[in-house]
């Protein structure tokens, strides 16, 4: 009985044993596997704000320029000295550039030939407008008749004086051609003017009066505007300058 109850436990005791074989190997693996997670326990996980405070960094790499040897830079020179002979010199020569000028329009202006008689005339005898007498009556006297220009020069003391009485007749010293009326000159109209005017003892021209002209008011401006710059040497008498009346005519004639 003893050896039954031998035997009994020889087959219990193996029966653990091949239960607790399988059981430690799983603790083991338990085990290891607990290990294994230890270290992520302690770690905590990444948030926002770290990964936004990651700064970027470049790095740049310099790559050393090797210099060129020195039969290299001996070439170099060599070439810009041909270089330099194949360029060409230009020279520039100026030339001085004539301005042309525009051409001034030149009007064909004709002559104008006017005379002044050389010889002043004599003088024209002024004698006063006849008067008419009518019947008077008793007591009534008439004034002493007026004498006319043509008294000599000592009954004639005041002047203005006539050309047949001086010792010296005025002479033209400046005179200016008058102007010639553009209309009279595109009608092809030529004439003559009779003027009278007064030289005073200082050679200048006052008291121009048309005598006569033709024909009849074409030119008579023209003249009066002329005579106005005339200068004269006085007319004399013993030797003293004294005003005088001049008569002339102008004449105004086309050439060519």
């Amino acid at each position: 009985m003893s050896a039954l109850l031998l035997q009994g436990r020889g087959e219990m005791d193996k029966s653990r044993v091949g239960i607790l074989i399988p059981a430690a190997g799983l603790s083991v693996l338990v085990n290891m596997a607990l290990f294994s997670l230890l270290p992520t326990f302690g770690q905590k996980s990444p948030q926002r704000a770290d990964l936004e405070s990651i700064i970027p960094v470049t790095v740049i790499r310099f790559e050393r320029q090797r210099r060129p040897s020195r039969p290299e830079e001996g070439k170099e020179e060599v070439k810009q000295v041909e270089r330099e002979k194949k360029i060409p010199v230009v020279e520039l020569h100026f030339t001085q550039r004539a301005i042309l000028q525009k051409p001034q329009p030149q009007m064909a202006m004709p002559r104008l030939a006017f005379k002044v008689n050389p010889v002043l005339n004599m003088g024209m005898e002024v004698s006063p407008p006849p008067i008419r007498q009518k019947p008077l009556s008793k007591g009534v006297s008439l004034p002493a008749p007026v004498p006319t220009r043509k008294a000599t020069a000592t009954g004639n003391r005041g002047g203005p004086y006539l050309e047949g009485e001086l010792d010296q007749v005025p002479v033209v010293i400046f005179r200016k051609k008058p102007f010639y009326p553009f209309w009279a000159r595109a009608r092809n109209i030529s004439g003559n003017v009779k003027v009278k005017f007064l030289v005073d003892k200082d050679g200048h021209v006052n008291s121009v009066h048309i005598l006569k002209s033709e024909p009849p008011g074409v030119f008579d401006k023209s003249v009066i505007r002329a005579l106005g710059c005339w200068r004269f040497l006085p007319g004399k008498i013993h030797g003293r300058p004294v005003p005088t009346w001049v008569i002339t005519t102008i004449k105004f004639r086309l050439e060519g």
